[in-house]
C-alpha cells in the first residue's frame, strides 16, 4: 500500500484538487448508474466493480493528499464491516 500512497499523491498533484473534486463527483454518478442498472439486471457486476474502483481511486487521492493513508482506509472498512456484523448478530437492525 505504501507504493499506492505515493501514486495517489502524484495523481492529485498532477490533476489538481479542483479538477479531482469534479472527477470524483462524475465517478460517483457513474457508480450510481451502474448500481441501478445492476439492480435492474441490465448491467454486470464487473461494471459496478470498475466504477467502484474509480470512486475509490479518486477519493483515496484526497485522503492521501490530506495526510491519511490507504492502510487506514482499509482498516476503517474492516472495522465498519465488523461493527455491522455485531449489529446483525445483536438484532440491532430488526
Amino acid at each position: 500500500m505504501i507504493g499506492l500512497n505515493k501514486e495517489y499523491r502524484v495523481a492529485i498533484e498532477h490533476f489538481g484538487e479542483e479538477d479531482q473534486i469534479v472527477k470524483l463527483q462524475e465517478e460517483i454518478d457513474e457508480l450510481k448508474v451502474a448500481i441501478n442498472e445492476l439492480g435492474q439486471c441490465t448491467n454486470t457486476v464487473t461494471e459496478v466493480e470498475k466504477e467502484l474502483a474509480d470512486v475509490i481511486n479518486v477519493a483515496m487521492q484526497f485522503v492521501i493528499h490530506c495526510g491519511g493513508s490507504a492502510e487506514n482506509v482499509m482498516s476503517q472498512c474492516a472495522a465498519k464491516m465488523h461493527r455491522t456484523m455485531k449489529r446483525i448478530d445483536s438484532g440491532y437492525y430488526d
